[in-house]
């Protein structure tokens, strides 16, 4: 493991503050991978009169958060599948939510369970692994997907060594499967309403109609309907 990965000190602090007339208590952390967190607490307590009952809380609630960030595993013990399931929460906010349900379903349903039955550790993956990987899901995929499981993972690398969990990326030593010429087919209208008829009372009834109407990509008819969820 490169020196400037050497596992932090869990820090939590506190303090409490009025809102509204309520005490909240206030956490801020960096946990020993060096992410930053910080969440409110009420305390459903008025502020009149329960300042030492208030302060009481914040001491409990600081030690519960300190105990929780001891559980967690630190860099050298982290797998790269529950990485990967990390990788996947922290972006949450910060992509639509249709491309959230396509990393999802590439992530949760392909990449983790993958390698989480190889145990490989986030610091050890080698491009082999991957392109190990690659290989395994040619047996049941297109190489279109594959390339999207290669996206999500350049993705998580990327982030993976600007909060300096590792200290490069492996990824330009992996190896691209060739991708299939696609060759798009319009359906006539007769054919259409066949398909539609096909998938009636059927789960994915609703996608098919959104996806036939507004050309949408199955990526975006999964996260817009959730299907990986059912």
């Amino acid at each position: 493991m490169a020196e400037n990965l050497q596992a932090k000190k869990n820090r939590v602090s506190g303090h409490i503050e009025e809102r509204n007339g309520i005490f909240y208590i206030i956490l801020s952390w960096t946990d020993a991978a060096g992410n930053r967190g910080r969440k409110a607490i009420s305390t459903r307590l008025a502020v009149k009169g329960n300042r030492k009952r208030a302060e009481d809380m914040l001491i409990k609630e600081r030690r519960a958060q300190e105990k929780k960030l001891k559980c967690l595993p630190g860099i050298d013990e982290l797998f790269f599948s529950d990485f990967m399931e990390q990788w996947l929460e922290a972006i949450r906010a910060e992509i639509k939510p249709t491309t959230f349900g396509g990393y999802q379903l590439n992530v949760q349903k392909a990449i983790v369970p993958y390698f989480k039955k190889k145990r490989i550790l986030l610091y050890e993956l080698t491009a082999e692994d991957i392109n190990d990987f690659y290989t395994d899901q040619l047996k049941r995929v297109k190489a279109m997907t594959v390339h999207k499981y290669h996206a999500n993972i350049s993705k998580a690398l990327k982030y993976a060594v600007e909060r300096q969990y590792i200290p490069h990326s492996v990824m330009d030593r992996v190896k691209h499967p060739k991708l299939e010429r696609f060759v798009g087919k319009h359906l006539k209208q007769s054919e259409a309403i066949k398909l539609f008829e096909a998938v009636k009372g059927h789960r994915l009834e609703l996608g098919v109609i959104f996806g036939a109407f507004y050309g949408l990509r199955r990526s975006e008819v999964v996260g817009l309907l959730g299907i990986n969820k059912l």
